[in-house]
């Protein structure tokens, strides 16, 4: 982070760090598109309650998705323990791996993992 972009209290004034996890979909990289495309990993600092960082780690998935493909945050307290933080970590890489992104996608459009689509056609 750039020190000379932060205020006299140590926050920064503008954007803040975000990290994102290559592996997720495969290592497929799918183009950001709002809430159309599928979000891979990621995580950032965010500032809640009084002005404390917290890690916030964002699941792979879709703004609104089916129960396994819906993004999910998971919230780690300003101070998390390492074990915390692993597993956090772990749970959530190997989920973004295994996601498959044309599934994603035909979850997006069709409905819950095509729950929609499949009805209708019947």
């Amino acid at each position: 982070m750039d020190v000379e972009n932060v205020d006299s209290r140590g926050y920064p004034l503008a954007s803040q760090p975000e990290w994102y996890y290559p592996e997720s979909f495969g290592g497929v990289n799918c183009h950001q598109l709002g809430e159309i495309a599928p979000d891979c990993l990621h995580a950032k600092y965010v500032f809640g309650d009084g002005e404390v960082a917290t890690l916030a780690i964002f699941r792979a998935g879709l703004e609104r998705g089916c129960a396994e493909h819906d993004k999910t945050v998971v919230m780690l307290p300003p101070d998390p323990a390492v074990a915390d933080l692993t597993e956090a970590l772990r749970a959530t890489e190997e989920h973004a791996a295994a996601l498959d992104a044309r599934q994603l996608i035909e979850c997006r459009f069709f409905g819950p993992c095509g729950q929609t689509w499949l009805a209708t056609a019947k």
